[in-house]
């Protein structure tokens, strides 16, 4: 009996540990999960659209009008109007020299008008994001998620913006002076406006949730340890 009682004691010694109940993860059922996004894409752009879009692009505002006061060639005056359109007109003459093109063009106004149609672009993440999220939710944690997404989105999204304008204003204004410059940020100014918005809500919620990255890449199983007597 005292040999078969340290045998037992053996075994349960070299056996593996059993999986916590506490960590297993509810799989993610991909037919629900894409008909929820459905639902949840439509009813994020609405909200988008009604209710946040206005105090978004108004933070935008504030937030690329510090950053353009940080140039050496800064004043203190207003870097950012907005007409009745929503439209934002960027005072880059009081920034950056006009190229020859726009002096001959003699505008009629002293700064860059950009669309708020173009604008509202760097915001529509955030609703393709928060639906992705909520859509792989049930029986899962989605506050984490939903909340380091929306931070590095809104550090991406505001970065995205400087840089796209940046582009912009170099259409009228001398902002890179070289050829390479001159591609170089015609490039990012490309990537920001019709790629970033969309590529980075997929990126960011596959690598944040575990669920989506095993489903996407593969889940790769767990390694045994040796037993003492292998």
């Amino acid at each position: 009996m005292r040999n078969r009682h340290k045998r037992s004691r053996h075994d349960q010694a070299g056996a593996p540990p059993a999986p916590r109940t506490g960590m297993s993860r509810t799989p993610i059922h991909l037919r629900r999960s894409l008909a929820l996004f459905v639902i949840l894409l439509a009813t994020m752009l609405l909200l988008w659209r009604l209710v946040l879009l206005k105090p978004m692009l108004a933070l935008s505002r504030d937030i690329v009008e510090v950053s353009f006061s940080l140039l050496p060639s800064a004043g203190s005056a207003e870097l950012i109007t907005m007409d009745s359109n929503g439209d934002w007109i960027v005072r880059a003459s009081l920034l950056f020299p006009a190229r020859e093109a726009t002096r001959q063009a003699s505008m009629g106004e002293v700064g860059v008008r950009t669309s708020r149609k173009m604008l509202q672009c760097f915001s529509l993440c955030f609703p393709i994001f928060w639906a992705l999220a909520l859509a792989a939710w049930p029986g899962r944690r989605v506050w984490p998620v939903l909340g380091m997404g929306t931070l590095l989105l809104t550090i991406t999204s505001q970065l995205s913006l400087v840089l796209f304008l940046a582009y912009w204003i170099n259409n009228f204004y001398v902002v890179a002076s070289t050829p390479w410059g001159t591609f170089w940020m015609k490039l990012a100014g490309n990537c920001t406006m019709d790629v970033i918005p969309y590529a980075a809500p997929l990126l960011l919620i596959i690598w944040l949730d575990r669920g989506l990255r095993s489903l996407v890449f593969g889940e790769s199983k767990p390694q045994i340890p040796p037993g003492p007597g292998s």
